[in-house]
């Protein structure tokens, strides 16, 4: 008996934040599970060398298209939209890979210029985009302006909102 309050003590404290943790949507293209592929994200790459990691994914057999997409869309080896199938590496470029490898459709490199469609868009449907479109990122949000630290944190985006519950500045990677 004297054991009982230890012990629910230990399970509501493991349990406790996922109950109180807002639940966000998650993304339903699950069209690559088709031929049982279903692995998504590869977060063991990151900071790690690009070309390495596109070698290692390609050689898990899983993933037919690999791009890597330097910092300026420009640069990259390829500008086309690809399907929910093909998995995107973002490099620093000097090599290294920023964010997590994630399968997903093409879209603009996320340090720069960042999620340009979101501002002026209501911030909590801002978050879901970031949060569905960036697996393993957190996003911090404040009125336009707030304080925020000097550090450059590829897994974190500053979202500033405006007085009127709406994205004031283009959110990026940082």
């Amino acid at each position: 008996m004297g054991n009982q309050p230890r012990w629910l003590l230990l399970m509501m404290a493991m349990f406790l934040p996922l109950l109180s943790s807002r639940a966000v949507a998650a993304r339903t293209d699950d069209s690559f599970k088709q031929f049982g592929l279903e692995k998504k994200a590869w977060p063991e790459f990151t900071g790690k060398d690009a070309k390495e990691a596109f070698d290692a994914i390609i050689k898990s057999g899983i993933v037919k298209n690999v791009y890597i997409q330097k910092p300026d869309p420009k640069d990259s080896q390829t500008l086309h939209g690809g399907n929910v199938d093909d998995v995107w590496i973002y490099t620093d470029g000097q090599g290294l890979v920023v964010g997590i490898p994630q399968r997903g459709d093409w879209h603009p490199n996320r340090i720069n210029p960042g999620w340009v469609d979101l501002k002026g868009v209501n911030y909590e449907e801002a978050i879901k985009t970031i949060l569905n479109e960036e697996t393993g990122v957190q996003v911090h949000f404040g009125p336009k302006g707030f304080v925020r630290t000097d550090d450059f944190v590829l897994t974190r985006v500053f979202l500033e909102v405006d007085k009127d519950g709406n994205v004031a500045e283009i959110p990026r990677l940082g």
